[in-house]
């Protein structure tokens, strides 16, 4: 993959022109939706359980919108929502990607660091407690490198099942996850800029950093198509 990770930004922001109003409103529903659910019920776990049955569906649309982009496709508002079209397999993907590799294991961290409250530290206890933190978030880290094509894949596959498109994903990003997290890196940059700017730029940042991820997407799908 030739194209270096801050001209697949500054290309995707390029992709975007004539498209930023469309994106911009598209975007903006999708974060107030999977942003302010977890906030709107007053039980913790409520709004967490309402994400769990629609991130899915949502990430899958912005796949899917972004990916249009990307093809010179016309998009239009209303297609951040075409992932409740495969509203099982979305999910699904989204449970084993988020909740089971992602919150699952930061919740039992969690509760161990809230037993701690009641052991000597001196004991080892701590050491212990750092060590399985440390390896719990790399693993984490790494799982979300080998799955972060997964929405991708299944917006160009909607047959697949669940297991399949996450296999292929793993598969696909062997030997490119070490530039996938660079572009993450180069991601986390631009947010705090949009932060920076009152939060409103976020709403142009949001809609380049994932038409980059699917340009990402696209370069590595096709020297994976060329191997096979």
């Amino acid at each position: 993959m030739k194209t270096k990770n801050i001209d697949l930004i500054f290309q995707a922001k390029d992709d975007l022109n004539g498209k930023w109003l469309v994106a911009v409103v598209a975007f903006f529903v999708a974060m107030l939706v999977m942003g302010g659910i977890p906030h709107i019920y007053p039980n913790y776990y409520v709004g967490d359980l309402i994400m769990v049955v629609i991130g899915g569906a949502f990430q899958l649309g912005i796949a899917i919108f972004s990916l249009s982009i990307v093809r010179k496709q016309e998009v239009h508002i209303e297609k951040i929502f075409d992932g409740f079209n495969n509203f099982l397999r979305a999910t699904g993907v989204y449970f084993i990607q988020t909740v089971l590799m992602g919150t699952l294991p930061l919740t039992v961290i969690g509760a161990i660091y809230k037993h701690g409250g009641t052991v000597d530290l001196s004991s080892g206890y701590l050491v212990l407690f750092l060590i399985a933190t440390i390896i719990t978030l790399i693993a984490i880290i790494v799982f979300s490198l080998m799955y972060g094509m997964s929405f991708f894949i299944l917006a160009d596959n909607p047959d697949l099942d669940v297991i399949e498109v996450l296999t292929r994903s793993r598969k696909m990003m062997n030997g490119y996850k070490l530039k996938f997290f660079g572009l993450l890196l180069w991601s986390v940059l631009f947010i705090i800029l949009g932060l920076l700017a009152l939060f409103v730029g976020l709403l142009f940042v949001m809609p380049v950093l994932y038409v980059a991820y699917a340009k990402f997407y696209e370069e590595i799908k096709e020297k994976d198509e060329v191997i096979e």
